[in-house]
């Protein structure tokens, strides 16, 4: 919805919008990445979540051919999404289910004839 707001309203202070709501804007972000990492105890620092979020608005902006820079003074995220994209590949690679996993070996494993092991 922000970005909705950036780029078809004439918001006279995007920054102070962000300032105040940036809370609200970002409450799933945390629980998003909880799943990911398949981890509920991970806390993030304010400053954390503030980049996720304006990386997220800075992805959601890009998909529609715009960018944070033209929103100045908007805060710009503190590294670039294309990193952000290949870290989320990263932890979705390495949040599978270890004890699913572990079953499945198990009976595989099982499976096995004499020759294979």
């Amino acid at each position: 919805m922000y970005c909705t707001m950036l780029m078809f309203l004439a918001i006279t202070n995007p920054v102070n919008l962000w300032e105040c709501h940036w809370r609200i804007l970002t409450d799933d972000l945390l629980y998003q990445l909880r799943e990911q990492v398949k981890d509920n105890t991970l806390l993030l620092e304010d400053n954390e979540l503030q980049n996720m979020g304006l990386i997220k608005i800075e992805c959601i902006l890009n998909r529609n051919g715009r960018s944070l820079i033209q929103f100045p003074p908007m805060p710009l995220p503190s590294i670039q999404p294309v990193n952000m994209v290949a870290n989320q590949l990263i932890r979705e690679e390495l949040a599978y289910d270890y004890e699913s996993k572990s079953e499945l070996f198990n009976r595989l494993y099982s499976e096995l004839n004499q020759d294979q092991l």
